[in-house]
């Protein structure tokens, strides 16, 4: 009888729990292709916002300054500025709205860049760099990734921070590259 009444009750506690997931997403909608769960959307890498409907790659796109410190020391270019912009217009074939291009980076280009989702707190934030051989012989490495920060005060603009592994010439070098939205 003791066993039945605690059966009895895990069940009721599920019953709960799953009942209230299925009510939180009652009055949510998300866009296409997106899932709610406990009430919240959960984007696509590229899409962002309460429904998924706010492409990510939008507040990438435009002129950034670029302040860069390489260890150990092999060509610092110091600042110049880079044009980040979406497949539609990289001219590249295809169209991916969780990928954006750098028109240059390291003294070479274009570089591309995923936007991860990696939670629905940190949607369109997070920057992956895949491996790839740029110009001049430079090769990006595994581990390339950056973050991408809102501004906090009210008229100020964005900036994004990346760690940039790479080789040239056969040696392995890191960048760290501070960027701040013109």
């Amino acid at each position: 009888m003791k066993k039945s009444m605690q059966v009895f009750l895990v069940l009721l506690i599920l019953l709960a729990v799953s009942g209230c997931e299925k009510k939180s997403c009652s009055h949510v909608t998300c866009a296409s292709y997106e899932t709610c769960k406990n009430g919240t959307c959960l984007c696509l890498d590229g899409y962002e916002g309460d429904t998924c409907s706010v492409l990510s790659e939008t507040k990438f796109i435009g002129n950034w300054q670029v302040n860069e410190n390489c260890s150990p020391d092999p060509a610092n270019f110091g600042v110049y500025y880079t044009n980040i912009y979406a497949t539609t217009t990289a001219n590249v074939g295809y169209y991916a709205p969780n990928v954006i291009y750098f028109n240059i980076l390291l003294g070479s280009g274009p570089v591309y860049a995923q936007i991860i989702n990696t939670s629905p707190s940190t949607e369109g934030v997070t920057l992956y760099i895949p491996p790839q051989n740029l110009n001049n012989g430079v090769s990006i490495l595994g581990g390339s990734q950056g973050y991408y920060s809102a501004p906090v005060v009210s008229g100020a603009q964005p900036t994004m921070t990346i760690t940039m592994n790479y080789s040239y010439q056969g040696n392995s070098y890191t960048c760290y590259e501070n960027f701040h939205k013109q």
